[in-house]
């Protein structure tokens, strides 16, 4: 296939992506009517979760994008699900209204989601490393450093994997392992998306801005390094979108929306 051909496949399906999971998000417990505020920041949403997808393979995309598609004909929302999972992972004794919203996962699955979950806490720490101000101002790495509010990038992205198709999960656990094989690390490239979203040319520089900042030398305004939600690296992002916790995120929206029975999420076990 031409080179200009496979690039502009590409970017439609990165569209697609974006698109299908906005929809997806900003409908999160619509019926309940609790909206967050980054239900409403579409720009910030599509930046980070498209410097998610730009990081996978082809075959892992468009792996994600037919369970998307699957899930919009089978009226659920992944999105408010990966939500409710972050709750039972934190909180396993949950009443049953809880574990009714959500598909229980097989154990084929959980056991793809530990095996790149390891990959990914282990990636993000060694990026930590070698850009310590910008790791402080992403999210507790594991469960055990969450605070009230404040969701660990463990629990986030095993909420996000636990909705992934066993194929999704395959493809994007392969492309890990290759990427890892070459030298590579997923996770930096993921946040390298994120902070050339954000205007920077390298982690480097966001690294040496977020110092800046650190030490009071530079003002913080537009090209300020963001704070933790917004600068994380991970397979499932954490960006707008990974904001939760709080009264108004869309976790909070999802456990009130569930308690009622109204939560946006396929009620089949």
């Amino acid at each position: 296939m031409d080179t200009d051909v496979q690039i502009r496949a590409r970017e439609a399906t990165l569209d697609e992506l974006v698109e299908r999971e906005w929809q997806m998000f900003e409908t999160v417990n619509e019926k309940s009517g609790i909206r967050a505020s980054c239900q409403e920041d579409k720009a910030s949403f599509a930046g980070m979760r498209r410097s998610q997808f730009a990081a996978w393979s082809e075959e892992a995309a468009v792996a994600y994008l037919a369970d998307l598609k699957e899930a919009d004909e089978a009226e659920r929302n992944l999105l408010a699900e990966k939500y409710l999972y972050m709750m039972l992972v934190d909180t396993p004794i949950l009443d049953e209204e809880y574990l009714r919203a959500v598909p229980m996962p097989s154990e084929n699955t959980y056991t793809l989601c530990e095996m790149i979950l390891d990959i990914v806490l282990r990636q993000t720490e060694e990026l930590r490393l070698r850009y310590p101000r910008l790791g402080r101002r992403g999210r507790p790495l594991f469960a055990r450093d969450a605070t009230p509010g404040v969701t660990s990038i463990q629990t986030y992205q095993l909420g996000e994997l636990l909705t992934y198709s066993e194929t999704t999960l395959f493809a994007l656990l392969r492309h890990l392992q290759d990427v890892e094989e070459k030298g590579g690390s997923t996770a930096e490239e993921i946040l390298a998306n994120e902070m050339r979203f954000y205007g920077y040319d390298s982690l480097e520089q966001a690294e040496k801005m977020a110092q800046w900042q650190d030490e009071g030398d530079a003002g913080v305004g537009d090209a300020g390094v963001g704070d933790a939600g917004e600068s994380e690296p991970g397979i499932g992002g954490a960006g707008a979108v990974a904001t939760v916790g709080d009264d108004a995120s869309p976790a909070a929206a999802a456990a009130s929306a569930a308690q009622k029975g109204t939560a946006e999420a396929s009620l089949d076990a």
